[in-house]
């Protein structure tokens, strides 16, 4: 934690712990990887000769035709849009019920029901949401954003309802005396303080939001997405289509963190 001084002011910078858990992520995920093959390899059929072929084939880009790249891109762009009305329509909902769910604001007892609502929503993997919406909406974009919707409201909920809660007493009550009314207090006090901490929240589920609208391609099915991309490659073992899209993956992944981080400043 660091001390700058800025404008005759002192402010109080925080390491970002958002990077730290994208990389206890990776790490975790990589380690699964391994542990995965390494438990596998009688069982499957796997062996070396096909995992030299593998690692071989996903870093020849030479051999990934123009069309190729087009799917590709296309299907990076589906999910991006997916993540993106996903965390536009959640960010609304979320400062709607994270305001129910703010104690400075509304009885305990309002606050206990909003907040253990939407904590049994969390505790709800995303791709079970989303499946419980396919007989409804079949298998669809349209499944896909409402089962995606929930969870990341409910994300939202808890996170701006602390941020709400974090707000300064005293300001709240100077309004309660003049008889402003919740919504009064609400926009005038609590959201203009929050909106800094809002916009890193945002920020840090649009990034979930993408992981999330990735992996739902190939286990829901949804048609155009990278995962369903990434899992027709690996159906039909073009390995090369497999490197290609993963790295596409990470370079649009840094470019949204780009993104994001100059939007704060």
């Amino acid at each position: 934690m660091l001390l700058t001084r800025k404008s005759g002011k002192y402010l109080i910078n925080k390491p970002r712990t958002e990077n730290k858990m994208i990389r206890t992520i990776v790490i975790i995920g990589l380690i699964t990887t391994v542990l995965f093959f390494a438990t596998n390899l009688g069982s499957s059929g796997f062996n070396s000769k096909r995992l030299i072929k593998v690692a071989n084939g996903i870093f020849r880009f030479d051999l990934v035709e123009w069309y190729t790249w087009k799917n590709i891109f296309s299907g990076m762009a589906v999910s991006v849009s997916l993540a993106a009305i996903v965390t536009i329509l959640s960010t609304f909902f979320g400062i709607v019920f994270g305001a129910l769910a703010s104690r400075n604001l509304f009885k305990k007892s309002t606050v206990i029901v909003v907040k253990g609502m939407f904590a049994f929503v969390r505790a709800i993997p995303t791709v079970i949401i989303v499946i419980a919406f396919i007989p409804s909406f079949g298998i669809t974009a349209t499944a896909a954003i409402i089962g995606m919707l929930f969870h990341s409201i409910a994300f939202f909920v808890k996170a701006f309802s602390e941020t709400f809660e974090e707000v300064d007493e005293a300001t709240i009550e100077a309004l309660r005396a003049t008889g402003s009314n919740k919504v009064k207090i609400f926009v005038s006090a609590i959201l203009p303080s929050s909106y800094t901490k809002l916009i890193g929240w945002l920020a840090l589920r649009f990034e979930i939001n993408i992981a999330v609208a990735i992996i739902i391609g190939p286990v829901v099915g949804v048609p155009g997405s990278i995962g369903t991309v990434i899992n027709s490659f690996v159906r039909y073992s073009v390995w090369h289509g497999v490197g290609a899209s993963l790295f596409v993956v990470i370079i649009t992944a840094y470019i949204m963190e780009l993104i994001v981080d100059r939007f704060k400043k």
